[in-house]
C-alpha cells in the first residue's frame, strides 16, 4: 500500500525566488479545502466551476509548511499536519502556542496535528567538511 500525502504552503519563500508574490492565505485555505472535497469523492467548488471524482474516495493527509505566525495558526485549523521550520527551543515554544491558537479555533487539540520541523546534520572525519 503506498501512502500519500499533499505537501503545501503559500509560496513565502519560494515565490520570491521567482521573482513571484506569494499566493493570500485565503487562497491557500480554499485550495486545502477543494483537494479534500476533489481526493474524498465529494463535489469539490473552485471559484464558479463544481468537480466531482468518480475514481477517488479517500482522505489523502495535507501538511502544510508554515513559517509565520498566521499560517501556523491556519494550518492547525485546516491541515492534518504541519511543517515547520527551526530547531531553537524557544523558537519551537512561541510556535507551538501559535498552532494551539490555531487548533483551539477549530475544536481541536495538539494531538489532532502531525508536526514536524527539519533537522539537517552532517557527518564527516573531517571537522571541517562536516
Amino acid at each position: 500500500m503506498a501512502w500519500v500525502l499533499l505537501g503545501v504552503g503559500a509560496g513565502f519563500s519560494s515565490t520570491g525566488v521567482l521573482g513571484k508574490e506569494p499566493r493570500p492565505l485565503g487562497e491557500l485555505a480554499l485550495a486545502v479545502q477543494f483537494f479534500c472535497d476533489f481526493t474524498s469523492g465529494r463535489d469539490a467548488h473552485w471559484g464558479d466551476l463544481t468537480m466531482h471524482s468518480e475514481w477517488s474516495k479517500r482522505q489523502i493527509p495535507v501538511i502544510i509548511g508554515a513559517d509565520g505566525p498566521k499560517g501556523m495558526r491556519q494550518a492547525a485549523r485546516i491541515a492534518d499536519g504541519v511543517f515547520l521550520p527551526g530547531t531553537l527551543p524557544e523558537i519551537l515554544e512561541w510556535r507551538e502556542k501559535r498552532l494551539l491558537e490555531g487548533a483551539t479555533a477549530a475544536n481541536r487539540t495538539l494531538s489532532d496535528l502531525e508536526v514536524s520541523s527539519p533537522r539537517a546534520g552532517s557527518l564527516n572525519t573531517r571537522p571541517r567538511n562536516a
